[in-house]
């Protein structure tokens, strides 16, 4: 039986989370402190970063009923050309992270556990939301060198869409909703994006968004975004100005690349993908209820052993 989540709100503090980034070392350079070797049990000095990686946080945001902003998914996509191999990792919205609070004099208050959902909203008012996450992230993934992001909503995904004249997805089973429905199989995404994009089977009778991991929107939102990948790179290839068609897809969306960086990620991505292999994975780890509030509870062995297959080249221990 799935619990309501309750989602804390904090009228009167500015709340903000208690890890930010901090000291990452840069590409190819052994890790001395931006890589905390304590979740992982690793010793300092003992990884080296990958230098051919290009990795990109999709915050897919959303409205709850209060009108507040948050995360609704969370998709890590890494680019491996060299390896051939684009591996795109989500993590739940209800993944349990530590935050704290400051008060209305900048006053840090006790920390307590939340969604990580949660942290777009609590850093909003302050420029921070962005930030906030990707650090959340970051700190998920052992201290990662995670920096980029790009940010839409629904809005900006039906604007990419008309870019683009539309995505092509597989629709594994039959979904509807107030706007359309879909059906199995291999079809255009038109006027049913959002059918697509936002159906959950995690919701009650009266409409309410019920707690727990929707395995099947995660993979839904994984696909729609090499998809979209895809359909952009193919649209840019095909424009007349594609400097200019790079831009206005860098305006759509916010993001932390610039216009050229963003259409060679694109372009990037879509080559892996068409010409190697996708891997789809959801953050290891299992729903739990803790107090009266569901959380998702990563698995940090697995998560480690994730990381360390992609993000680093290789394990060499100093010497005594």
């Amino acid at each position: 039986m799935h619990l309501r989540k309750r989602r804390r709100r904090a009228p009167v503090l500015w709340l903000l989370l208690c890890c930010l980034l901090a000291g990452c070392a840069a590409p190819g350079e052994s890790v001395e402190s931006g890589f905390s070797p304590s979740p992982y049990g690793l010793a300092e000095g003992a990884l080296v970063y990958r230098e051919d990686l290009s990795a990109l946080l999709v915050m897919g945001m959303a409205y709850d009923s209060q009108n507040a902003s948050y995360a609704s998914t969370l998709t890590l996509v890494v680019v491996d050309e060299p390896s051939g191999l684009v591996s795109l990792l989500s993590i739940p919205k209800d993944t349990r992270v530590l935050l704290s609070a400051y008060d209305e004099d900048g006053q840090t208050q006790p920390p307590y556990h939340g969604a990580i959902s949660q942290a777009y909203y609590l850093g909003e008012a302050q420029g921070l939301g962005e930030r906030n996450t990707v650090a959340l992230v970051q700190e998920l993934l052992g201290g990662v060198p995670l920096e980029d992001y790009a940010m839409l909503n629904l809005v900006q995904l039906r604007q990419l869409s008309n870019l683009t004249g539309g995505v092509e997805v597989t629709v594994d089973s039959s979904l509807a909703s107030s706007y359309a429905s879909l059906s199995p199989g291999r079809q255009l995404l038109g006027r049913n994006l959002e059918t697509y994009a936002s159906h959950s089977y995690l919701v009650s009778q009266d409409g309410q968004l019920l707690a727990g991991t929707d395995t099947q929107k995660i993979g839904r939102h994984q696909r729609l975004i090499l998809a979209f990948l895809q359909a952009l790179s193919d649209t840019l290839d095909q424009a007349e100005d594609p400097d200019a068609l790079a831009q206005e897809i860098h305006d759509i969306l916010r993001t932390s690349l610039d216009a050229d960086r963003l259409a060679d990620f694109i372009h990037s991505a879509a080559r892996v993908a068409e010409s190697g292999q996708v891997h789809y994975q959801i953050l290891p780890g299992s729903d739990e209820l803790i107090g009266q509030d569901t959380y998702f509870l990563p698995d940090s062995a697995q998560t480690k052993a994730w990381v360390l297959e992609r993000f680093y080249k290789e394990l060499s221990l100093p010497s005594d």
